[in-house]
This record gives structure tokens, C-alpha cells and sequence, in this order.
């Protein structure tokens, strides 16, 4: 389900920033500068607003988790 895909993108990025994101937050890399790119771009291509970006379930949002900490 989306919804569970930008819901683990909400914790995500609570996690990796150390704050809940909002319309205006800043990219998670702003606030914890030793976050991989790989996982910041994971976070928010889940928390995008366009469906058809994020992943298309939370098992191929898990995989690509996987993925983007392999390569961080």
C-alpha cells in the first residue's frame, strides 16, 4: 500500500533528521549531515507526493532500503 510506503518514509525521516517533516522541511541531509545520499534519496522517493515515484509496497520499499544501504 502507498500509504504504508510514506509512512515509513515518515519514520525514516524522523529517524535520520531527528524531527517529523513538513511541507517546508528541509532534505534530511541538512540536519544530519552523516546520512548517506543513498538513504536520503530513499526517504524522501518515499515520502514523495507523487504516488507513482515512491515505491510500490513496503516489500519493494524494503528492498530498496537494502539496496541504498548497501551502497552508502
Amino acid at each position: 500500500m502507498l500509504a504504508d510506503v510514506f509512512a515509513i518514509g515518515l519514520l525514516a525521516y524522523r529517524l535520520f533528521a531527528g524531527q517529523m517533516p513538513s511541507a517546508k522541511a528541509p532534505r534530511p541531509s541538512e540536519l544530519n549531515t552523516a546520512l548517506p545520499a543513498a538513504l536520503e534519496k530513499w526517504t524522501m522517493r518515499c515520502l514523495a507526493s507523487n504516488p507513482d515515484i515512491r515505491p510500490a509496497d513496503a516489500v519493494a520499499a524494503r528492498a530498496q532500503f537494502f539496496a541504498a544501504k548497501k551502497a552508502a
